[in-house]
C-alpha cells in the first residue's frame, strides 16, 4: 500500500495544494481510511 500511496501522493498533492495546512489541523477524512 505505501508504494501505492507514493504513486497517488504526488497527485494529491497538485490536486489538493492546501493538503498540508489541513493535515497540520488534524483534519484528514481521506487519510483515515489508510491510517
Amino acid at each position: 500500500l505505501a508504494e501505492v500511496w507514493k504513486l497517488i501522493e504526488p497527485t494529491i498533492m497538485k490536486c489538493l495544494p492546501e493538503k498540508s495546512s489541513i493535515s497540520s489541523n488534524g483534519i484528514t477524512p481521506d487519510e483515515g481510511p489508510l491510517m
